[in-house]
């Protein structure tokens, strides 16, 4: 055997023993921790677990088993999560890692930045989130009496530093929403849009919903507001306003909900509907302007 193809042998044991070594001795345990702790740090409000975490190539993380809860309430569970850094800002104040997931049947990519230069940072994180089922999100299917599903596509972005305390400012996106409860807008028990879309603004628990704006066959219409998360999370309360464009079956002779003339006496000028949500989240009170 030639002196090359020795080397090249040797090489490749080596390469393959420190790679079993790197993985089968990966210290999961402590990087863990030091994961759960920084996070906490962070934000109080956050409670993470995890798993398991794994090496990966190209160089990274895996994370098994992903739980995070938000002021107590189970936001997230993910089988599995992968988190690769950009190795060049490793070596810089301003560290960059990309992360990805599947959960509820749609799936969340994004990157985080974390600014390290003194003991208080500043931790950026920007999100995709597509295809995500609401029915199965822990903290609406557990915490309330009504039921809410849709697919909901979101972007996010969350800064959390010292300066600027938590905050979050997101476009949010529902397709072929149904909400069944017992005490809905008119004494309704259902209500279905096909599309919702939202911005919005969060600081700490306060968030500010700058526009939403929905469609359905029941009505279309555009509230804001703002709400306060509070814990259990569904004692949070809203304070929204808007206007709404009721269809059939409020206009509906037979069918409406309230007489013709109360009907149109609540209209303005372009046919809309001037109303108030305001209270629990669970079970708030409606009025009309």
């Amino acid at each position: 055997m030639s002196n090359l193809k020795k080397w090249f042998v040797y090489l490749t044991f080596i390469i393959t023993a420190m790679i079993f070594l790197i993985y089968y001795l990966f210290p999961s345990e402590i990087v863990k921790k030091y994961i759960i702790f920084e996070i906490s740090q962070m934000d109080p409000d956050l409670e993470v677990s995890i798993g398991n975490v794994f090496p990966i190539f190209p160089p990274g993380l895996r994370f098994d088993t992903v739980n995070v809860e938000y002021v107590g309430n189970r936001m997230l569970e993910a089988e599995k999560m992968r988190v690769v850094p950009k190795l060049a800002s490793l070596l810089r104040a301003r560290r960059i890692f990309l992360f990805s997931l599947n959960a509820y049947s749609g799936s969340v990519i994004g990157k985080v930045e974390i600014v390290t230069r003194n003991k208080n940072g500043q931790f950026d994180m920007e999100a995709k989130i597509s295809g995500v089922q609401l029915a199965d999100i822990p903290v609406i299917k557990n915490q309330f009496a009504f039921k809410l599903s849709g697919v909901l596509g979101m972007e996010i972005s969350y800064q959390n530093g010292p300066k600027i305390g938590n905050t979050m400012r997101a476009r949010m996106e529902i397709l072929d929403t149904e909400l069944q409860s017992e005490n809905l807008l008119l004494n309704q028990d259902f209500m279905a849009f096909e599309r919702i879309e939202a911005y919005l603004f969060m600081r700490d628990r306060r968030i500010e919903l700058e526009s939403c704006n929905f469609t359905g066959d029941q009505f279309d219409g555009i509230l804001s507001g703002f709400g306060v998360l509070k814990n259990p999370v569904n004692k949070s309360t809203l304070e929204l306003s808007g206007r709404i464009n009721p269809h059939s079956p409020f206009l509906s002779p037979q069918d409406g909900i309230l007489p013709p003339a109360i009907l149109n006496g609540l209209k303005s000028e372009t046919g809309d509907i001037s109303i108030l949500i305001r209270g629990p989240i669970e079970n708030p009170s409606f009025s009309f302007q």
